[in-house]
């Protein structure tokens, strides 16, 4: 039946009483948006506010004994109690909870053909350098979102803009051609992406003692831009080294595209787009000559350069192309995400602004999920300095550090299930840390801490769903959800409780894209189960409630999986 059931049940019921008694009903729509659980289960299991549908006259207290005092035992409430200006109900746990434990262990089926589609874009990397942290709480996020968007029923069109040409592509290649000296990824045994990033470093560094070399980089540009055999060829070699690295790391986290856009392939195509908005006089001409997009007067927002002075594109220019070109490519899309860092907020305002200014429907459509700075104890992080944490060197820590633990705690695995393990673990803790945070505000990562089996951790999580499991193979009883009735002590009533709000977690999580939120409410899950655990014999000599208690455990096992892989974590039955 399920909790929001058990709210309409309980509205109808309130809405009997007040029609009963002379008085007139806000309606059950009313009723049951104001019924929510009360904070502690000794209370109840829903409670109505008498005093936001108080007839006029009547005070809050006694008004609630009145409307208790009318209502009587159903077959699915067993009591309903006035406290103060509250009327509680409290369910009969022979229905109630075995219908929760069904209802927590079902999951939606993956979507259709015919699903609504929705297009998100993330990752979206450079080919000078390799993917670093920041990168990774990027890809974290849209995972999860991606994967509760699924859950909704929504079809998902993974994909992203790999920025492969600019000067700081050049830059990169200036430094190879100066001082490559013909070594190759191989050569140096270093991971191709780092290699190439090895180069914009060096630039960077020796730029601040020669500034001739930015010229050198423009001029690099200029010529890539007129076709330049030996500048092209030198672009391609590198960028195939760069993208080959790249692609491993995905694998690594598990991130995948349906298509990869390339910035090559389109950085000149936006001027159509402009024309179009020149001949109907939706833009303006400078002095200099660049084309603007006005949008102070009628959105709010500082006016934007599309073209320059000389009529060459910004990176702008080729955004408005390339949302026009996903809708044309995806006539049938909802709704284009993208996952990009808080600090480009105006770009995207101003971005989905000129679509609508441009009479395109689509700019309502589109959403930009942004999320806060990824720094370490040690402060920002810097490409150009070569200080960041690139996301490769951060996994292998993490998975050292998990095989280190393994070392201590169980000596007798074998090596390659003791590397399956903490690999397993290792994405654990760095994906929950990475969305347990409100994507909104700046991120301190702090390796070691994520890897804890104790605290708030994705290892926390794995460790008490193997734990789960560990209590269920135990056993050769068989959960029997119709026994549900039996689970009647205060800690078992929280944990049915909990699971009751499981779609409800999901669905805010969704609706505000905060993983965030599913991730804390899984902490409270195995919070109060470890407490259950500890306070509780689950395998007993009365093996009805053995049943009962085994039926428990297999919902709040089932949520515990779900939740971990709507957050992108795989689970493991033994740690």
């Amino acid at each position: 039946m399920g909790l929001p059931s058990y709210k309409q049940k309980f509205a109808e019921a309130v809405e009997g009483a007040l029609i009963r008694n002379g008085f007139p009903s806000p309606g059950l729509d009313i009723l049951e948006g104001l019924i929510a659980s009360p904070p502690s289960v000794e209370k109840g299991d829903l409670s109505l506010p008498v005093f936001k549908i108080l007839p006029a006259g009547k005070g809050p207290v006694p008004f609630a004994l009145h409307l208790a005092s009318s209502l009587h035992p159903d077959g699915v409430f067993h009591r309903f109690q006035a406290m103060g200006p509250y009327l509680n109900a409290f369910i009969d746990p022979s229905a109630y909870h075995s219908s929760i434990l069904m209802e927590a262990e079902a999951a939606p089926p993956l979507p259709g053909k015919e699903a609504p589609l929705v297009i998100v874009e993330y990752a979206s990397p450079n080919t000078n350098k390799p993917l670093h942290a920041g990168h990774l709480r990027n890809i974290a996020l849209a995972e999860s979102v991606i994967r509760l968007l699924q859950h909704e029923g929504k079809r998902v069109f993974r994909t992203q803009i790999i920025n492969d040409r600019g000067v700081h592509i050049c830059k990169s290649m200036l430094a190879y051609q100066k001082w490559g000296n013909g070594k190759t990824p191989e050569s140096e045994k270093m991971k191709s992406d780092h290699f190439v990033g090895r180069y914009y470093v060096e630039f960077s560094a020796r730029a601040e003692q020669d500034p001739l070399l930015e010229e050198e980089a423009q001029a690099m540009l200029v010529k890539w831009e007129q076709g330049n055999p030996e500048i092209r060829a030198l672009w391609k070699k590198m960028n195939a080294w760069a993208e080959k690295g790249l692609f491993e790391t995905y694998d690594k986290v598990g991130a995948t595209f349906d298509e990869n856009y390339y910035e090559s392939d389109i950085y000149q195509k936006g001027k159509e787009a402009v024309r179009q908005g020149m001949e109907k006089g939706l833009f303006t001409t400078a002095e200099n000559g660049a084309v603007i997009a006005p949008l102070e007067k009628k959105y709010g927002l500082p006016d934007k350069p599309l073209l320059r002075g000389d009529g060459t594109t910004l990176y702008f220019t080729q955004d408005i192309y390339l949302a026009l070109q996903r809708f044309t490519d995806h006539p049938e899309a909802e709704r284009i995400i993208y996952v990009v860092g808080s600090e480009q907020e105006m770009h995207f305002k101003q971005l989905f602004a000129i679509l609508d200014l441009l009479g395109y429907p689509q700019g309502k459509k589109c959403y930009h999920l942004g999320y806060g700075l990824l720094t370490l104890p040690t402060g920002k992080m810097s490409s150009r300095q070569g200080t960041v944490v690139n996301a490769d060197d951060l996994i292998a820590e993490l998975e050292a550090d998990a095989r280190a633990e393994y070392a201590k705690r169980s000596p007798e695995l074998a090596p390659a299930e003791v590397d399956r393990r903490s690999r397993v673990v290792a994405m654990a803790a760095l994906k929950f840390f990475l969305v347990k945070q409100d994507a909104q505000k700046e991120l301190v990562f702090i390796p070691h801490e994520s890897l804890s089996f104790d605290g708030p951790t994705g290892p926390y999580l794995l460790y008490t769903l193997a734990r789960m499991r560990s209590i269920q193979r135990k056993t050769e009883q068989q959960p029997q959800k119709q026994k549900a009735g039996l689970l009647v002590t205060e800690k078992e009533k929280e944990l049915i409780a909990l699971l009751s709000k499981k779609n409800e977690i999901i669905a805010s999580a969704l609706r505000h894209f905060s993983p965030h939120v599913l991730a804390h409410y899984l902490l409270e899950v195995a919070n109060t189960f470890n407490t259950y655990y500890h306070e509780t014999k689950i395998i007993q000599e009365n093996k009805e409630l053995e049943s009962a208690r085994l039926a428990l455990l297999h919902s709040l096992d089932a949520v515990l999986e779900e939740g971990l892989y709507l957050l992108g974590i795989e689970p493991l039955d033994e740690m």
